[in-house]
């Protein structure tokens, strides 16, 4: 007989697994500048379950279901459907404990460099104001990283 703390390890440490291989397949697939305005949820039944940390992002993504559906499964997940829906980014401790940083000018080259390869205005504009503000706290190391 096993003890129930053995299967309970075993149990949540591959579901651990399970979720970062997911994850990372969803950046992959998604590209850096998606995946940065979006969190894998969970998979159940072949439905990808993502929430949007952005609304104007939610509705580009919605459009864009049946691509991002192929590149997952190129990634040898077993999607049939993603579902998307919106969620505000929950406050990181490490955001509000650290001080603001300013912007240096290759981050600003970089963020406006992805900002720009986006075709819809609005989208672009979000996305802009999403990355100027993630440079006043990381680096462009720790984006690329």
């Amino acid at each position: 007989m096993k003890r129930l703390s053995d299967v309970l390890t075993t149990t949540i440490d591959q579901k651990i697994f399970e979720h970062a291989a997911i994850a990372k397949a969803w950046k992959n697939a998604a590209g850096d500048g998606i995946d940065f305005m979006t969190t894998v949820v969970k998979f159940s039944d072949g439905v990808l379950t993502i929430a949007v940390h952005d609304q104007t992002w939610l509705s580009e993504l919605n459009f864009m279901k049946g691509e991002l559906t192929e590149r997952m499964k190129g990634y040898g997940l077993a999607v049939s459907s993603l579902s998307f829906y919106y969620k505000k980014r929950a406050q990181r401790v490490d955001i509000v404990t650290h001080s603001k940083k300013t912007m240096t000018d290759k981050e600003k080259l970089y963020a406006d460099r992805l900002a720009d390869s986006i075709k819809d205005e609005a989208l672009r504009e979000s996305f802009r104001r999403a990355i100027y503000s993630y440079f006043t706290v990381y680096t462009l190391d720790d984006y690329l990283g």
